[in-house]
């Protein structure tokens, strides 16, 4: 669905690119794009268009040079879409190329929130402690989480 474009191995100067140079140059074009895809599709998620956000968000995903970052957007527009094991599943790539990212554990509470899975939320925080112990926030969600899911 994109323009094809034109590419040349002399890149943006007037000195030929050895081939390790032009492989970069390529792999700089692909994360630009991505990264505008996602940009897009954050915008577009929070305008309300769900559809059109994860068209875009699914873009940058298949492109596969954005790192964590599209599969995060994707988990909330998921989420927000109504497919909470698509999120997840999205979350927990997040988690594992981004370890120190609270936002997916953030995220993912809030799904699990939405439907008073407070166990299973607690859960997740331990996940993070288990990746990254001491962290006063992780500690204080799931003892407050723990805290509902025995009130419940």
């Amino acid at each position: 669905g994109v323009a094809p474009v034109r590419v040349s191995t002399y890149g943006s100067g007037t000195r030929e690119l050895s081939a390790e140079q032009f492989i970069e140059e390529l792999r700089s074009d692909r994360r630009r794009l991505a990264q505008a895809l996602v940009a897009a599709g954050a915008r577009t998620r929070r305008g309300g268009n769900l559809d059109a956000a994860l068209e875009l968000l699914d873009r940058a995903v298949t492109i596969g040079e954005g790192g964590a970052q599209p599969y995060f957007y994707r988990g909330v527009a998921r989420g927000e879409a109504g497919d909470a094991t698509a999120a997840f599943a999205d979350f927990a790539l997040v988690a594992e190329l981004e370890p120190g990212n609270l936002d997916v554990f953030r995220q993912a509470e809030r799904l699990l929130a939405r439907e008073e899975r407070w166990a299973d939320a607690a859960a997740c925080w331990s996940r993070s402690l288990a990746d990254h112990p001491g962290s006063a926030e992780a500690e204080r969600r799931r003892a407050q989480l723990r805290a509902r899911a025995g009130s419940g």
